[in-house]
């Protein structure tokens, strides 16, 4: 219904926002560390920046980490101001707005992303966050255009695979396969395919989540609830990594949890809907989004 409709249009603009903003198989903190030494930015300005990455995390991509959005944009800007050369903080605020399902807010976005563009000397990430902006404000022949020099310069990558899937997400969705899916997960995995894109393990780990849910989409739009519900209990709940990494993507974990609770409620048989209740309840995503133990499923 209303809800499925609503979340396909929302999985897909937030699935693949700019691609590694934030480097290397490491953290997030020790990546903006080194790109903004190598820019020559003092010392006690990167440090600031990786205290407000922290604090926002993912939080501005997804309501559903219930962080004050507005005022900490603002906060980035001011830290802007110090330095027009912290491409981390440009970029961070430049994928804001075009995640935004306004085109105001995406158009916004465009005096930002000439920022991060003009002192990031890493033309995949550059790229990336163009096909996002073209591809919102739908200009299909400038998109094309950077899809084609990805394509010469970057085949059979990670990276273009990551953009295709981008792209046939935002076209419905109908044309995901899972093998094609299913084989970026297993790059995803790769070390060496990781590295050479300099992603982070957050980034990672975000992407991950990214594509199963492409996955479990496939399912929804087949009517397959329940398969959507088993492979979310399988593979999302179940996805391992480090603490730091969690909470560090912890809005879209949950937006993934509220999706599936959505999806449970289309399925008809009541037992089977009450059985898949207690098992989503049993999952630590659960536990930590209800630590007070007030919410019902």
């Amino acid at each position: 219904g209303k809800d499925i409709n609503k979340m396909k249009k929302l999985t897909t603009i937030l699935l693949f926002l700019a691609f590694g903003i934030f480097g290397n198989a490491e953290s997030v903190s020790s990546i903006i560390y080194k790109k903004l030494s190598a820019k020559g930015i003092k010392r006690e300005i990167i440090e600031e920046t990786i205290k407000l990455d922290e604090e926002i995390s993912d939080g501005l991509l997804f309501e559903t980490s219930g962080i004050d959005g507005a005022e900490y944009l603002e906060k980035l800007e001011s830290l802007l101001e110090k330095d027009r050369n912290n491409y981390i903080v440009a970029g961070k605020i430049a994928e804001t707005y075009l995640a935004s399902l306004y085109l105001k807010n995406i158009r916004n976005g465009k005096k930002y992303m000439d920022i991060f563009e003009k002192a990031n000397p890493t033309d995949y990430e550059i790229w990336s966050m163009k096909v996002t902006y073209y591809g919102n404000i739908e200009d299909l022949d400038e998109k094309n255009k950077i899809i084609n020099q990805i394509n010469k310069k970057y085949p059979n990558s990670l990276f273009l695979k990551l953009i295709k899937l981008q792209e046939e997400a935002n076209d419905n969705g109908v044309k995901n396969s899972k093998p094609e899916i299913d084989e970026t997960l297993k790059l995803l995995s790769n070390k060496s395919e990781t590295d050479k894109f300099t992603m982070s393990d957050e980034e990672i780990y975000s992407y991950k989540l990214s594509l199963h849910f492409l996955n479990i989409r496939n399912f929804v739009e087949k009517n397959e609830f329940q398969k959507g519900i088993d492979y979310y209990l399988n593979n999302i709940a179940t996805l391992s990594a480090s603490n730091e990494v969690k909470n560090y993507n912890f809005g879209q974990e949950k937006f993934l949890f509220m999706m599936i609770t959505t999806i449970n409620n289309n399925i008809e048989n009541k037992s089977q809907k009450k059985r898949n209740v207690e098992k989503l309840k049993n999952t630590d995503i659960f536990r930590k989004i209800d630590r007070n133990r007030e919410i019902e499923l």
